[in-house]
């Protein structure tokens, strides 16, 4: 079984336990499972990645307000919301949020509702946990998965490891 990318860590907990029991419900024994992850980094590293110079993760994140616009019929104005990236250390775990600029209210057409922010409230967007090797071993044993061999760690900031039923 093949998950290449680090989008498990864009699962909750308890989300990401399922995934994984669910992936080693359909494994027989001595099957593999092929995992890419996102490996916990110095925290600089991390903001730099979340708020490049270059906009990419804005642009990315303020298009939750754009397909919001084409799809909903909303009338989000992305010149009014500000992209914020923190590394949440305790929770191990890149938080994206749009935070309002001004007080305004955004009108959902296909919702018939209206939303209104505050200056300075925020709208999470996305949440991207971050693994250790141990917390990756850990999660996997508990599903019965062992861990098996590192099969490339770029920089020490990614991995993908081969697991074992």
């Amino acid at each position: 079984m093949l998950f290449i990318g680090s989008t498990i860590g864009n699962f909750e907990p308890s989300e990401a336990a399922q995934f994984l029991r669910d992936i080693r419900k359909s494994l027989e024994p001595g099957d593999a499972f092929l995992l890419g992850i996102d490996l916990v980094k110095d925290a600089r590293v991390l903001y730099d990645a979340y708020n490049d110079s270059q906009l990419v993760t804005e642009r990315f994140n303020k298009t939750f307000c754009r397909a919001s616009n084409r799809e909903l019929g909303a009338d989000f104005d992305v010149r009014l919301f500000k992209h914020i990236a923190l590394w949440n250390r305790a929770d191990s775990r890149i938080e994206m949020h749009l935070e309002s600029r001004v007080e305004q209210t955004v009108n959902v057409r296909d919702l018939n509702r209206s939303f209104h922010f505050d200056r300075g409230e925020r709208i999470h967007t996305e949440t991207s946990y971050k693994f250790t090797p141990a917390s990756i071993a850990k999660l996997l044993s508990e599903k019965r998965l062992q861990a098996g061999k590192e099969l490339d760690r770029s920089k020490k900031w990614f991995c993908v490891l081969l697991a074992r039923a």
